[in-house]
């Protein structure tokens, strides 16, 4: 198994209760819930090795989150078209002290087939290039390869009855594409390639 993020970053993957993607209280329902509409923004927060609920803190002062014309922000995951950047702020994780970051989305397929999905992956696999795929409704993180293939971290571990059993299957690379694609897209995968670059001065 090769892994693309070191373990201590599957912290960020587990579901957080009463943290919310807004800007301003009034927009706090649990529509706008990590727990409910979190994964993509999740998915995020895995690839920096940070909770989803330090992640939503550092982007709120910087105008992150829009609500869309039914008030829902978890659509609204940016960068969300080909070419847009978003700063994320100097942090900490487990690994130690980062640098701001620019964080660009430079593609989006749709794939429908897993061989798509492999073959996309590997044309645009380095250290700094991350990938989240998912179906109409959920997003689910590459976090390394398994067995020829890729498998997956996913946000919800709601998918096992016991939560221990969901984390033991991401962290030890269980999740395979194909169990996705089975789960969560059906005839249809999304693939968004983003890349990470550390930001100057």
């Amino acid at each position: 198994m090769n892994n693309k993020y070191p373990p201590s970053y599957f912290e960020s993957q587990c579901w957080y209760k009463n943290t919310y993607l807004v800007n301003q209280t009034n927009y706090i329902y649990e529509s706008n819930s990590v727990y409910n509409a979190g994964c993509h923004f999740t998915c995020i927060a895995m690839m920096f090795g940070i909770t989803p609920a330090y992640l939503s803190s550092l982007l709120s002062g910087h105008k992150y989150f829009t609500i869309d014309d039914e008030d829902l922000m978890w659509d609204q995951n940016r960068p969300f078209c080909e070419g847009h950047e978003v700063i994320i702020p100097e942090r900490q994780n487990k690994v130690g002290w980062q640098k701001a970051s620019i964080l660009k989305l430079i593609h989006k397929y749709e794939c429908k087939n897993i061989a798509d999905v492999e073959a996309l992956v590997k044309k645009h696999s380095a250290s700094n290039i991350h990938f989240i795929v998912g179906g109409e409704t959920h997003s689910l993180l590459i976090a390394g390869e398994n067995d020829g293939s890729y498998y997956l971290w996913d946000p919800n571990t709601e998918f096992e009855t016991s939560e221990k059993d969901a984390i033991a299957k991401c962290i030890n690379g269980k999740l395979s594409l194909e169990w996705a694609f089975s789960e969560y897209c059906e005839h249809l995968i999304h693939l968004w390639v983003h890349e990470i670059i550390e930001k100057e001065g």
